[in-house]
């Protein structure tokens, strides 16, 4: 059902730039960023937050004066990690406070759907607010413990319990930056993740981002 909603998702995004193509009201470009990625939800205790990135295109057309639609197609990183004490036992040996790492490493492709309202058309610095749906299919995902008792769990292993689909609400606002014809897009936004992102735990991704793009 999730892959469903992605071709979906893939499918009427290039169907509005085939249409918005034709009526010449239409803008792409790249863009990317560096995100700052962390958990949420009833198993997401005392995770911080970990840098990622994330790169690719945009494209969007105008509905009216005011309001504009953009979809996007992106390669980016979320995740999360956690640094704690604990003391435990391994065989005849003790072990006391030690310092125990957890980091996830999660990589999609994203698409996100974002309505963009833009309150005061026609200045020269081009402000805008948006907020649209996402949807992500996983490329892979993996995990690393250092310190740990269990030397099954220590070191880096692929995260196989990580969900195929990841659905997320976006929001955010951005400037664009008029050169000639074209324009400098600078936007942040926080992703705020919808449903579980792995199968056997309450964990959900959060991740916030600075955005740098180029529109033609």
């Amino acid at each position: 059902m999730k892959t469903r909603i992605l071709l979906i998702f893939l499918l009427l995004f290039l169907m509005i730039a085939g249409i918005s193509n034709a009526e010449n009201k239409f803008s792409f470009g790249p863009k990317a960023g560096i995100n700052s990625s962390s958990f949420r939800g009833s198993e997401a205790n005392n995770f911080d937050s970990k840098v990622g990135f994330f790169a690719g295109g945009f494209c969007d057309f105008e509905l009216t004066n005011h309001f504009m639609l953009q979809m996007e197609i992106l390669y980016t990183t979320k995740g999360a990690q956690k640094e704690y004490t604990d003391s435990f036992s391994a065989g005849a040996e003790q072990f006391s406070n030690t310092t125990i790492t957890q980091k996830y490493d999660l990589k999609y492709i994203e698409v996100p759907l974002l309505i963009k309202y833009k309150p005061f058309k026609g200045s020269n610095v081009d402000f805008n607010l948006f907020a649209g749906p996402s949807i992500a299919k996983k490329l892979n995902g993996q995990y690393k413990e250092e310190g740990g008792p269990d030397p099954e769990q220590t070191g880096l292993r692929d995260l196989e319990e990580l969900e195929e689909i990841d659905v997320g609400f976006i929001l955010g606002g951005g400037i664009g930056i008029p050169i000639g014809h074209n324009q400098i897009i600078i936007d942040i936004r926080y992703d705020l993740g919808y449903t579980n992102s792995l199968k056997v735990k309450h964990i959900k991704n959060s991740v916030a981002s600075l955005t740098l793009g180029f529109a033609f």
